[in-house]
């Protein structure tokens, strides 16, 4: 993994929103309080963002913490949310 700059992450978001619907969300918001409940489990090593559908074409990301063989940890606790930007971008996304 490898840290980027803000001015590299913008130009990321751009050519991501450049390329795909106006529709799809391009980011999601999970709040501090649930991503530290989630790594604050005993066992979690890390964290790793999933995708999904609901059925009705729209996206969905979860999150779930990880092991230390970068093993999904699914008898732990799970987080969705449907803070997506947009609508919920904050300064601009």
């Amino acid at each position: 993994m490898a840290k980027i700059t803000a001015a590299q992450a913008q130009a990321l978001t751009a050519a991501f929103i450049a390329s795909h619907s106006s529709k799809t969300p391009r980011g999601f918001l999970f709040s501090k309080d649930t991503v530290l409940a989630i790594l604050n489990q005993e066992g979690v090593t890390g964290l790793r963002v999933h995708f999904g559908d609901d059925g009705a074409g729209k996206i969905l990301t979860y999150l779930v913490g990880t092991g230390s063989h970068d093993e999904d940890m699914r008898s732990g606790l799970i987080h969705t949310t449907d803070l997506e930007c947009p609508p919920y971008c904050g300064n601009g996304g």
